[in-house]
């Protein structure tokens, strides 16, 4: 309560200053000649809300991982939004990458059975939204080749005009996953760490040295920055075509985030949950956050969450997906300040990135830090993260055993002389999840 008065004077000055971004700020940006990166990004301000999903026509679809087996006969979807921007011309093209995600030594035509160009021609406009936007979507080629890829987006005929990139994966079949979740083997890290253990069988495959050909890759709630690369077995039985992955040294260890904090913004008619208040205008929207503070001491309690993802919607009546707006949504982490070390808001939303537009602001007069992000509506899950050497991540967040996690196991297989990683066997779990 003592940092009452300076939070409500925090909160008039950023209603009153903060259109932090106005939006004529969130027009077209283009960088003309970007450097591409093979990862998740979106390289103009403009662009938001990059999703790449099976597409199986289901409404849970875009809550999907972009992994699909090579034989399925559906494709990916990839959408997103371009912010206060008429009609493009946007093109993409596919990029086939190794198990480091570096561009593989495959040709087009060994991954893919037409021209490596596809216009970005099915588009629609937002309706009745404050932040008028565009929605593009493209249906995604069928590939020959399983392993990693990255479709690019790029404007007009330039190809270094890039907009956005994103990862997806083919596996097929010849290795099969046994995987579980445990506590850590380390004493001191029971309470806090889970150790993802798992075989492979690989009796669909022919490998004269099991060790050197299989590399295999661990992520946790579908994240790239802390994901495991690079296991090597602890047991290989090659006369049974048969690996087992069971380290003792927590290099298979992640840390039992808590369940992941969330908000409501699916409706802009009353306060979604966790939701203090909102405002409208004629040109913006804002959702004032109820105030956070660090759950790291707190005593552990279980609730349900997404794991960190998201989806999109909204709960006013014959609302569609093309009328569900921007909001500017402002976090408040009430908090001591940290002198060595950034602090950052992430989640499945923003990819998990730690960049200058996720970074919080300490504000000295409130206690607390602060920022601003352009969401659209629908239920978020987040956490908050500190960047720094010698500093905790989870320092505001903490961790448990018992929290719910997903884990995922990719294996990858590649014999000398060939060109490629292929994904020969994908898996995943849901550890202490509710069918648990």
């Amino acid at each position: 309560m003592k940092h009452l008065n300076y939070f409500l004077l925090l909160v008039i000055s950023c209603l009153f200053f903060t259109g932090c971004l106005p939006l004529e700020q969130v027009a077209n940006t283009s960088t003309s000649d970007a450097v591409l990166e093979l990862s998740d990004r979106s390289y103009e301000d403009n662009i938001r809300l990059v999703r790449l999903f099976p597409n199986s026509g289901k409404t849970e679809d875009s809550m999907q991982p972009p992994i699909m087996h090579i034989s399925q006969p559906s494709t990916l979807t990839l959408k997103f939004d371009e912010i206060l921007s008429d009609f493009q011309q946007y093109n993409a093209y596919i990029v086939h990458c190794n198990f480091n995600w570096e561009r593989s030594a495959l040709t087009d035509m060994e991954f893919l059975n037409e021209y490596n160009s596809y216009p970005v021609n099915n588009y629609q406009y937002s309706q009745s939204t404050i932040v008028p936007y565009t929605q593009y979507t493209l249906e995604l080629p069928k590939v020959k080749k399983s392993g990693n890829y990255v479709v690019v987006v790029y404007r007009g005929t330039n190809k270094s005009d890039i907009i956005l990139s994103r990862r997806f994966m083919v596996f097929e079949g010849g290795a099969d996953i046994q995987m579980e979740v445990r506590i850590s083997s380390s004493v001191e890290e029971r309470e806090e760490n889970h150790q993802v253990e798992f075989s492979v069988n690989y009796g669909g495959l022919t490998s004269t040295n099991a060790y050197n050909d299989f590399k295999v890759m661990v992520r946790q709630n579908r994240r790239w920055d802390n994901a495991i690369l690079n296991l090597k077995p602890t047991l290989v039985r090659e006369d049974q075509s048969y690996m087992e992955y069971r380290n003792f040294t927590l290099q298979n260890n992640f840390k039992s985030t808590r369940e992941f904090r969330f908000f409501d913004i699916r409706s802009l008619s009353y306060n979604g949950r966790n939701v203090g208040k909102i405002e409208k205008s004629q040109n913006e929207i804002r959702a004032l956050l109820l105030k956070d503070a660090s759950r790291f001491s707190e005593p552990y309690s279980r609730m349900q969450d997404l794991d960190g993802n998201f989806f999109i919607g909204s709960t006013e009546p014959n609302t569609s997906d093309l009328q569900t707006d921007y909001v500017k949504v402002m976090f408040f982490l009430e908090a001591e300040k940290i002198e060595a070390a950034d602090v950052y808001v992430i989640g499945g939303f923003n990819d998990w990135q730690k960049t200058p537009q996720n970074r919080l602001v300490y504000d000295d007069l409130s206690g607390m830090y602060t920022a601003s992000l352009l969401l659209k509506q629908g239920f978020y899950n987040y956490m908050y993260w500190a960047k720094g050497n010698g500093i905790d991540p989870y320092m505001f967040e903490g961790y448990n055993f018992q929290a719910e996690n997903e884990y995922e196991v990719f294996v990858y297989f590649k014999t000398p002389g060939s060109f490629i990683d292929r994904l020969v066997g994908y898996q995943s779990i849901i550890h202490n999840g509710p069918k648990n």
